[in-house]
């Protein structure tokens, strides 16, 4: 992928493949660019999954795929 972004609709969750999350992968020429762009995604709900840390300003981000408020993901203990 080129810089820029794809959007995969109900991917499923990233650690489980649960069905209604979307998984967003990005690539920017740069970290800078990259922090930018995690930020205005995270104004839209998006939250980070994996963000590369050995310079290829790229990650992957998640949200539910129907998201119209903030959310959590922490897992749930009995």
């Amino acid at each position: 992928m080129a810089n820029g972004f794809i959007v995969h609709r109900n991917a499923g969750h990233p650690w489980d493949q649960r069905p209604g999350w979307d998984i967003m992968e990005v690539k920017a020429p740069n970290e800078a660019a990259l922090s930018q762009f995690i930020a205005k995604a995270a104004q839209k709900l998006w939250q980070v999954w994996i963000r590369d840390n050995v310079g290829q300003a790229s990650a992957v981000l998640y949200k539910p795929t129907r998201a119209t408020s903030t959310w959590s993901d922490l897992p749930q203990t009995a």
